[in-house]
């Protein structure tokens, strides 16, 4: 049985997912994100995540994508959609993070691959495969692949 897990779910509790959110909406964990998730490492075939990610600030954001890439199968995807950072969405209160095309390249290319080589512990641990980043209406969709 496939293991899929939908972070920040709201009150969009998908039926054959693990829904997960800070508050509770009746879904089966409520958990911060920013202090982990509570699955083995290579445990997780799909994740996926919309409107949740632009509440987090700074390297927490970093963090989640990480145990994202811990507990996801090599191979699987997580599927982000956020606002797009040159839409007035973006900007509502309670948003903490911005997001574009660019960003999304910067984190993958920038933080993944050459910062972490440099952290002889890691050795470039966390690579993702960048599979769609790109703008549709006021959204960001980005799908990555833990390689």
């Amino acid at each position: 049985m496939s293991r899929k897990l939908h972070l920040g779910c709201r009150k969009d509790i998908k039926e054959g997912w693990i829904n997960i959110d800070i508050f509770d909406f009746g879904q089966e964990m409520v958990r911060d994100i920013t202090k982990g998730l509570p699955f083995d490492d290579d445990s997780v075939d799909e994740i996926y995540t919309c409107h949740c990610l632009e509440h987090i600030a700074g390297m927490d954001v970093y963090f989640v994508l990480e145990e994202c890439w811990r507990v996801l199968k090599k191979g699987c995807q997580i599927t982000i959609r956020v606002p797009h950072s040159s839409e007035q969405e973006a900007f509502y209160p309670g948003h903490r993070s911005y997001w574009n095309e660019k960003v999304v390249s910067a984190m993958v290319f920038d933080y993944f691959e050459k910062e972490r080589v440099f952290e002889s512990y890691k050795q470039g641990k966390y690579q993702w495969k960048i599979i769609e980043n790109e703008k549709h209406g006021n959204e960001l969709f980005v799908k990555l692949e833990k390689i």
